[in-house]
């Protein structure tokens, strides 16, 4: 079915399709006329489509069997992405592997195959295909490639692209330019500087863009757009529905630049988040800029995977080289305001970098601690000060199968050789477990045992450290010693199951694990007959380790720390907690 609907949302009418209109791309014609190409028993047509779906000016496809050697032409324009027309006429179609112009008589002209998945694109008023090339040891290389309209072949210069690999499946089609959607902003890509050209940035609207749509982009100048959004429904306002149904909305989203500034008067706070590629957070933003009852605005400067990538090739350095630029803003008295998911290494968490958000729990009256994990906020304390709050958060430790280990919350070493000493000769201490990956979890959990960070000093000359390498050395495996693959399956080799399956038969005393939800907890412990439980990695002393996965923090030098407080507990509400993702994270 064909659906067309009003820049309001509201459906207006629609098309039934089947065997004698079967429609493959609507596009727009070179008049702004809604075209559709679309297959009429089995012939491959274009038509003009008026708002009560009424086809006309219908031009026929002619079939270029010479030129098609797998399938039907009419098979083939059922994976068609994009129609363009060209100057002279004609018409560029891009489907699924495949490229091909079409004459004004309906003539097809020219069909090749290609196996780039960039696509054609028109820019500046020439069109450009988007090429990728592999050589071996190197990454892959993509290139705008201008195209001879008259041959359909590649003229001389090219403009090479930094896309990370399928990233430039994102891009959008203008008029007469392309984009993409960047936590940023929408960002048009300017092939001669080699830029992103941000023309709307996300800070200066009140959108929720992670549920953008952006294939419908509708540019009516540099200061209107439109955009259809797709949202998911809050469960108070979702209509009945299975519990396994994922319940939508959608609607049209008109962006257009206001005469004057609506948020004369408000606070700006600055936020940078670093990898916080969550739509949820990014929505409670948005919430929190739309209420006209806060006193400020947060205007958040995201770094995603591929901006960090960027940053660190620009700078010749690692990623974290922006946490290290923060960091040393942060202690001259400059930086953000807010910082999301900053602070995983300990230089943060100082009285001259970050607030201590206890004191501003404990002396706001509207939260409750009762009402929250409250040890998970203890767990993410230094020195009982609480400098990152943790959004979303798994737990870390190891799980054990009671016959064989004496039951505790933290086990030391001296229990674990006990233990070994003791398992039965058919039952292994730890299943197939990478080494470099079990030693970093060891010293995950204890390097403050190891390192002073106060004092800049290290301390691995000890017995714990010994016995935490020895265990290491002897019970895990290199690489190469890894199954190739685990097989769910009660016949599968002992080598070949997966861990879980080893550990509830009793294969295994115990092995590392993580706990992300309340349901994934329930199950750890009801897979293994009610014998198996949960603990800290050795030596910790407390239990499983809690690792935050997303963090707000205050920074010390914030102008207006209330202010900031304010964003940051409504973080916290029962709406944004609700719409994290929990089928594979924790929340407080």
């Amino acid at each position: 079915m064909l659906a067309a609907f009003d820049l309001k949302g509201n459906l207006v009418t629609t098309r039934k399709a089947g065997t004698q209109f079967e429609p493959s791309c609507v596009f727009e014609g070179p008049n702004g006329q809604t075209m559709v190409l679309y297959a009429e028993d089995s012939v491959a047509k274009i038509s003009e489509l008026s708002d009560s779906m009424e086809l006309s000016n219908t031009l026929t496809l002619s079939d270029p069997k010479e030129l098609v050697n797998m399938l039907s032409f009419e098979e083939e324009i059922q994976y068609v992405s994009n129609c363009m027309y060209t100057p002279n006429g004609n018409l560029i179609l891009d489907g699924a592997g495949f490229t091909c112009q079409i004459g004004s008589d309906g003539i097809v002209t020219s069909f090749s195959r290609s196996h780039d998945r960039g696509g054609q694109y028109k820019i500046d008023g020439k069109f450009y295909r988007l090429t990728e090339s592999m050589s071996a040891g190197n990454p892959i290389k993509y290139e705008f490639s201008e195209i001879d309209l008259d041959t359909g072949k590649y003229l001389e210069g090219k403009y090479e692209w930094p896309f990370e690999y399928g990233e430039q499946e994102n891009i959008i089609r203008g008029k007469n330019d392309i984009y993409m959607n960047t936590t940023t902003g929408l960002s048009r890509i300017d092939l001669q500087s080699g830029e992103y050209t941000v023309v709307i940035p996300w800070n200066q609207t009140d959108c929720y863009r992670g549920e953008i749509l952006s294939d419908s982009l509708k540019i009516v100048s540099d200061d209107e757009y439109y955009f259809a959004v797709e949202m998911k429904f809050d469960e108070d306002q979702s209509p009945k529905a299975e519990s396994f149904q994922e319940v939508y909305r959608f609607y049209v989203q008109h962006l257009k630049k206001a005469a004057k500034n609506p948020h004369v008067g408000k606070r700006y706070l600055s936020a940078m988040g670093i990898d916080t590629d969550n739509d949820a957070l990014y929505n409670s933003i948005v919430d929190y800029n739309r209420d006209t009852t806060k006193k400020s605005r947060i205007f958040l400067t995201d770094f995603s995977i591929s901006w960090l990538t960027t940053f660190a090739n620009k700078y010749n350095g690692s990623v974290s080289a922006i946490e290290d630029q923060v960091y040393i803003d942060l202690v001259n008295g400059q930086g953000p305001d807010i910082l999301i998911n900053f602070g995983s290494s300990l230089q943060y968490e100082r009285d001259n970098v970050l607030l201590d958000l206890n004191t501003l729990i404990d002396k706001d009256k509207d939260i409750d601690r009762t009402k929250y994990f409250d040890n998970i906020f203890h767990a993410a304390e230094k020195n009982g000060k609480l400098y990152r709050l943790p959004l979303m958060f798994v737990l870390t430790g190891m799980e054990y199968n009671n016959q064989f280990l004496e039951e505790k919350e933290s086990m030391t070493w001296q229990d674990i050789y006990s233990a070994i000493a003791s398992l039965p000769q058919d039952v292994q201490m730890l299943p197939e477990t990478e080494r470099t990956m079990l030693l970093s979890s060891f010293l995950a959990s204890s390097i403050t045992r190891f390192v002073d960070y106060e004092k800049q000093e290290v301390h691995f000359d000890t017995d714990e450290f010994r016995q935490m390498m020895e265990f290491v050395k002897t019970y895990a495996v290199s690489m190469d010693q890894m199954p190739t693959m685990y097989m769910d399956d009660a016949d599968a080799p002992v080598s070949q199951m997966l861990p879980e399956a080893k550990l509830k038969r009793g294969l295994v005393a115990m092995m590392e694990t993580s706990v992300e939800s309340g349901e994934n907890y329930v199950s750890h412990l009801s897979m293994g007959q009610d014998h198996l439980r949960l603990c800290g990695y050795p030596e910790s002393g407390e239990g499983m380790l809690m690792d935050t996965l997303v963090s707000v923090s205050i920074s010390k030098c914030c102008a207006y720390p209330e202010e900031a407080w304010s964003f940051v507990k409504s973080l916290l509400d029962e709406k944004t907690q609700r719409n994290m993702p929990p089928e594979y994270t924790g929340q407080p």
